[in-house]
C-alpha cells in the first residue's frame, strides 16, 4: 500500500483524536509533512512523513500498534493525533482502552 498516498487523501477533512474525540483539520498534506489545525485551540501541528510513514510501517508488519508505542518511537507529541491519521487509512481499525491499532490486508 502507498500509504502517503492515502494520507494525501485526508487533505480537507476532519478527524477526532480516538478516545477523547478532539477534532482536527487536515489542512495540507506535502511531500514531508501532514499540517493539521486542532478545533479547539486553533493551534497548528505538524507530523512528519517519516513518523507516520514508519508507525504504518511498525502496524502493517506487526498486525497491530497501540498509542503507547506509537509516542515512545513515532512521535512523542502527536500520538494522539497520528494514532487518529492511521485509523483513517483503509483497513485499520481500532480498540479503545487502551488504544489500539489493528491492520490486517
Amino acid at each position: 500500500m502507498k500509504i502517503w498516498h492515502e494520507v494525501e487523501n485526508l487533505k480537507g477533512k476532519t478527524l477526532e483524536t480516538l478516545a477523547r474525540k478532539k477534532g482536527f483539520q487536515v489542512l495540507n498534506v506535502t511531500d514531508e509533512w501532514l499540517i493539521m489545525k486542532s478545533q479547539s485551540r486553533g493551534f497548528k501541528r505538524f507530523i512528519s512523513r517519516y513518523a507516520i510513514e514508519n508507525a504504518f510501517i511498525q502496524l502493517a508488519s506487526h498486525g497491530e500498534i497501540s498509542r503507547v508505542e506509537i509516542q515512545y518511537n513515532h512521535s512523542d507529541l502527536n500520538s494522539g493525533y497520528l494514532a487518529a491519521v492511521l485509523a483513517a487509512i483503509p483497513g485499520v481499525r481500532y480498540e479503545l482502552k487502551p488504544i489500539h491499532l489493528f491492520y490486517e490486508i
